[in-house]
């Protein structure tokens, strides 16, 4: 099964502003964010406040997303 946000419709709706569009995506995008700040940051400290940063970059800038591809896994 995809990703929820692989769907166009979904990531179109994030990309538009809808609330829920966004909110799956964040959701969505978490687990596999937290993997990739595990591997590379040394504290867990530090992998929380790397997927939190990332998060709130995503939300603040998912208006200005130009490829469907940036989400793709």
């Amino acid at each position: 099964m995809s990703p929820p946000f692989s769907s166009p419709s979904t990531l179109e709706a994030a990309i538009g502003g809808d609330a829920d569009a966004i909110l799956t995506l964040l959701k969505t995008s978490q687990p596999d964010i937290r993997r990739y700040a595990r591997r590379t940051c040394r504290t867990t400290s530090d992998v929380e406040d790397a997927v939190q940063e990332t998060l709130w970059i995503v939300y603040r800038r998912i208006g200005r997303l130009q490829r469907a591809g940036a989400f793709s896994l």
